[in-house]
């Protein structure tokens, strides 16, 4: 059974997408992937906050403090804005202007271990 790789996104507690990387990466995994996939989800982490704040899209700092990424299982990481109203600045409102923070970080963060990935790969590493 193929070990299942995610980066996984949620925005006001709305999953808004996740990427199985199982197809990509195979059964075999290494710490150096799991370490990867980890320093990917700190990479969209700081995507994330940087956007909300060249958007200006702080106001009281709520939104921008709880932007985290976490590790939940050392194929899977996960980060999320839970701040109520989090999704609103994302996709924009009839009264507001979408002010994407989260989707970018998402395919910033995989363009990441993409790219890292095979980097190590070309060094020898990961397997």
């Amino acid at each position: 059974m193929a070990s299942v790789q995610t980066i996984t996104l949620t925005i006001g507690g709305v999953v808004l997408r996740g990427r199985d990387a199982s197809g990509v990466w195979g059964d075999k995994m290494s710490r150096d992937m799991a370490d990867l996939i980890e320093a990917a989800g700190l990479e969209g982490e700081a995507i994330a906050k940087e956007r909300v704040v060249t958007q200006k899209a702080v106001d009281t700092g709520n939104m921008l403090g709880a932007i985290k990424a976490d590790m939940v299982d050392e194929f899977t990481t996960e980060w999320s804005s839970p701040a109520p109203y989090s999704l609103y600045v994302e996709m924009g409102t009839s009264q507001s202007p979408a002010r994407p923070f989260g989707m970018p970080a998402l395919e910033g963060a995989r363009d990441w271990l993409e790219s890292n990935a095979k980097q190590r790969l070309a060094q020898g590493g990961l397997l």
